[in-house]
């Protein structure tokens, strides 16, 4: 759902929701951003800034209650959390691993609702009932494998 989201958000016109007074949707595509790729690429920062871009972007603390964690001034918090975010960027520029990440999930989402129509089809005639047990059994491997995918953690 998160991919989705930003995806829309990169695919739209950014001017569109800026008139319409949506800012705090670009804020929080944005945030949603940022969290996705932290996970993915994560492990590439430092431990610091790791831990910093967690606090602002997953914990929700402002650059205030960062900066009074780390002894350091707001402007300092600031500083270290757009360097972050240029190096995530930096890394999924180079990789595109969130994008492949999504592109494999909208696959196996694809091959669900195919799976889904050919149960449909096998529920309308008497003699398909051996043909859905099979189509309902892909159903529970690809819901296992989506599960998997939601649940994965690039952090390890």
């Amino acid at each position: 759902m998160i991919y989705n989201i930003i995806r829309d958000v990169k695919r739209s016109n950014f001017t569109y929701f800026f008139g319409k007074g949506l800012g705090a949707d670009m804020e929080m595509a944005k945030n949603l951003q940022m969290g996705v790729l932290l996970d993915i690429y994560g492990a590439l920062l430092t431990e610091r800034q790791r831990e910093m871009m967690d606090l602002y972007y997953n914990d929700d603390l402002s650059l205030s209650e960062i900066a009074e964690q780390y002894e350091i001034s707001r402007q300092g918090v600031h500083d270290a959390l757009k360097r972050s975010e240029e190096t995530l960027r930096h890394y999924d520029n180079a990789l595109g691993l969130a994008a492949a990440q999504q592109q494999q999930k909208d696959q196996l989402l694809e091959f669900k609702s195919q799976a889904l129509e050919a149960l449909d089809e096998c529920r309308k005639v008497t003699f398909g009932k051996n043909i859905a047990e099979k189509v309902i059994a892909l159903l529970e491997n690809l819901d296992s494998k989506l599960e998997e995918y939601e649940n994965s953690d690039y952090n390890e």
